[in-house]
């Protein structure tokens, strides 16, 4: 088995089985919020659209977070975590709608939005003034 496989495989495994198992504080759930989402097929990946709300406060410019979804059931959807795209400027309260390509995630096109939860954990923002906030 070639090596870059190996450690794939690996890397892979080592992603906790269900939801509430990811290691993601309550803390680092706060600062981002997803209000609304919807997924289709987009060629071979799923393409989600969300709509992410910033809750931290402060205007932020940049951000160190990724997505998840886990089912009714607390069962995560596809691998795990995928990265928010990191430059994202909000304003405090304020709102944008994101986009991600993902494969694995093929559950979320074909399925009830009520079924399935998602959750932003965020390690680290820039905020406007240039100040990092770590969670």
């Amino acid at each position: 088995m070639k090596p870059a496989i190996f450690a794939m495989i690996a890397a892979m495994a080592a992603v906790p089985a269900n939801a509430q198992d990811m290691p993601c504080s309550a803390e680092q759930r706060a600062p981002l919020t997803v209000t609304s989402w919807s997924a289709t097929m987009s060629k071979a990946a799923t393409e989600v659209r969300f709509v992410v709300r910033n809750d931290s406060g402060h205007p932020i410019k940049m951000n160190d977070a990724s997505l998840s979804f886990a089912d009714a059931l607390g069962k995560r959807v596809g691998f795990g975590f995928v990265d928010v795209p990191p430059d994202v400027s909000l304003a405090a309260d304020e709102e944008a709608e994101l986009t991600v390509n993902v494969l694995g995630w093929q559950r979320l096109a074909s399925a009830d939005p009520a079924d399935f939860t998602p959750t932003i954990c965020t390690k680290a923002l820039l905020t406007a003034d240039g100040t990092k906030l770590a969670y």
